[in-house]
């Protein structure tokens, strides 16, 4: 047989990428000979040769024999030269466009990209420009200074005792929940959360409330588990009261996302009947009633809840940053054993130093500190948006800031929400269209859902003025 000359079957060399050149050279001849282009049992020339041909040192070719031998591409043995191994089958040609398909479950899988930077007005985003870094750099550090053996191994599924602990308090002092610390699931997403739930508590095909509108997440996450969805209209008392049985309602009773408006107390009573008539569960979604900016946090579901029917989610997002991925989830006492062995299957656990870190400022009260300073911060840049809309587009956009959270809605009349939001990105807003939070296009009303958390107020009066030129005035 005779030898291949390989210079010109592998042409030049890429150089100047930084990367060794035997590193190229081995994946140049790996490539080829799972493409076929080098077919088993040929004899390869000697790294003499192949030095020669592509014009690189006899050291950088044996680099490269010696990592395809090394990964069984090729068998060197004296006598005889270096040939393609016997065994090695070549791939197959990708696949054309099309051709894989997703499963059912896969098919409600979409992700819509956030922006690289926070931008005006990003729903979701808390005061990025005012958070308290100096002090949790100080109490991170502490904390791995005095990390045990057992912090730096792996941790607890359902989260580090003293972080559960503290949460269980934080949860009652600020929200009236009413729970032992052993039913709390620390996780790193309230996205988790409702996928934990999910897998714990339904079966595909089983029937669910959803507020319409309502959170996208929440829609997506359990569309994935092919179950029945119900559209659960919101009016200015919150959420209706489900009118059929279900196993499951997802609610935001405190702060109905995106909508704003609080349940009322009729309501959440009838909320609880219902869960107690048809023997379901509700989960409570609380994201951000923390930051109420006139008077005390309403009363939670859970703490009105006497039967165990309300799994309670709560999440460090806005109180501190997105990325530090905490969030928990208050379970019945009767599935904690259950979400346990879930929470094990899918991540094993959340990272533990960031949880005593967090545990820490809970006890100290310096983060009930820091979200008291940040209601002033928000009610002072709620007021801001106000302000500017009724100055600049009080004829364009009917503005509902309600007294919780760090979003606002902006009603339109006669305009596509979807249409001006496009256009609007190419001017740096990020104006997330209200009818696309709908389930019922015919109840879908037209608006943009305004995070005004992240933007300090001189930015959102430069903002609402790059919209008033957007928007079209009327008549």
């Amino acid at each position: 047989m005779t030898k291949r000359r390989l210079g010109p079957l592998f042409g030049s060399l890429e150089r100047g990428s930084g990367r060794p050149l035997h590193r190229t050279l081995y994946e140049t001849a790996r490539d080829a000979i799972l493409a076929g282009s080098l077919a088993p049992g040929e004899r390869l020339p000697s790294t003499r040769v192949l030095a020669r041909d592509l014009g690189v040192s006899r050291t950088t070719a044996l680099a490269a024999f010696e990592q395809l031998a090394a990964e069984g591409y090729v068998t060197s043995r004296t006598g005889s030269g270096t040939r393609v191994a016997e065994g090695v089958a070549t791939l197959p040609p990708p696949p054309r466009p099309g051709r894989r398909r997703p499963s059912s479950s896969g098919r409600h899988l979409h992700h819509a990209p956030r922006p690289e930077r926070p931008v005006a007005f990003a729903p979701g985003l808390p005061a990025l420009d005012q958070l308290p870094l100096a002090l949790w750099s100080r109490t991170i550090a502490r904390c791995t200074r005095r990390a045990t053996p057992e912090q730096l191994g792996y941790g607890h599924p359902l989260g580090e005792p003293r972080l559960r602990k503290a949460i269980a308090r934080h949860a009652a002092a600020a929200r009236g929940v009413r729970c032992d610390w052993e039913q709390v699931v620390v996780l790193t997403s309230a996205q988790q959360g409702i996928d934990l739930v999910a897998r714990v508590t339904l079966e595909p095909g089983d029937r669910v409330w959803l507020e319409d509108p309502g959170y996208p997440g929440a829609v997506r996450g359990l569309a994935s588990r092919r179950l029945e969805l119900l559209p659960l209209p919101v009016d200015g008392s919150g959420a209706r009261t489900p009118n059929g049985p279900a196993r499951l309602c997802y609610v935001t009773p405190s702060h109905q996302y995106p909508l704003g408006v609080a349940m009322s107390l009729e309501r959440r009573l009838a909320l609880l009947d219902w869960a107690h008539t048809a023997g379901a569960l509700v989960v409570e979604d609380d994201y951000d009633s923390e930051f109420r900016l006139r008077g005390r946090p309403l009363q939670s579901l859970h703490g009105l809840d006497k039967g165990g029917h309300v799994l309670y989610m709560g999440t460090f997002s806005k109180l501190l940053f997105p990325s530090l991925r905490i969030a928990y989830l208050i379970v019945p006492g009767a599935l904690v054993t259950r979400f346990e062995a879930a929470r094990h299957l899918t991540d094993g656990h959340s990272a533990t130093l960031p949880q005593i870190a967090l545990a820490e400022l809970l006890e100290s009260g310096q983060l009930a500190a820091h979200v008291r300073r940040m209601r002033d911060v928000y009610s002072e840049r709620r007021e801001a948006l106000v302000a500017a809309v009724r100055e600049r587009l009080a004829d364009r956009l009917e503005l509902s800031a309600g007294d919780t959270g760090l979003h606002a809605v902006g009603y339109l009349t006669g305009h596509s929400d979807i249409a001006l939001s496009r256009r609007a990105a190419a001017a740096g807003l990020d104006l997330k269209p209200l009818s696309r939070y709908y389930r019922r296009r015919r109840a879908a009303r037209s608006g943009f859902v305004l995070g005004y958390g992240g933007v300090p107020p001189e930015q959102i009066r430069s903002a609402v003025g790059r919209m008033a030129e957007l928007l079209p005035a009327e008549g």
